[in-house]
């Protein structure tokens, strides 16, 4: 949409553009991308194709964390959100963020969420804005 027909066919011989377009049309559920890539290369086209789901108006990336302790969340198994997209996140998009990684959690790694928000301050250690966002997420 909003490109020329030339443009579109060179677009489509990245692989990163390809994934998206596959996904958008059913074929897929996801791709792997980001070990000779950037975060904004990675994010562009999927914010470009796929776009996010209705009402989530932030965009966060999670990390599945496996680990040899099985007293560690899910019989060892964690996901950490947005260790690389949203620098500086308000207390709105924080608990976006945790929502996402939640559903996430959920659905890739078949994981009943529990979510814990993490800050430098322990109840109340500290007074800072940044514990603030985090409490009132």
């Amino acid at each position: 949409k909003g490109m020329t027909i030339e443009q579109a066919r060179e677009l489509v011989k990245n692989p990163l553009y390809l994934g998206c377009l596959i996904i958008k049309s059913g074929d897929a559920d996801g791709q792997l991308a980001g070990a000779q890539n950037t975060t904004g290369d990675v994010l562009r086209p999927a914010l470009q194709i796929i776009k996010t789901a209705p009402g989530i108006t932030c965009v966060s990336g999670a990390m599945l964390l496996l680990t040899h302790a099985p007293e560690c969340g899910d019989n060892g198994v964690l996901m950490m959100g947005d260790v690389a997209v949203t620098p500086v996140p308000d207390a709105n998009q924080l608990a976006q963020i945790a929502i996402c990684t939640a559903r996430t959690a959920k659905a890739v790694a078949g994981i009943e969420p529990r979510v814990a928000m993490l800050s430098f301050s322990s109840k109340g250690s500290a007074k800072h804005e940044d514990v603030d966002k985090v409490v009132e997420a």
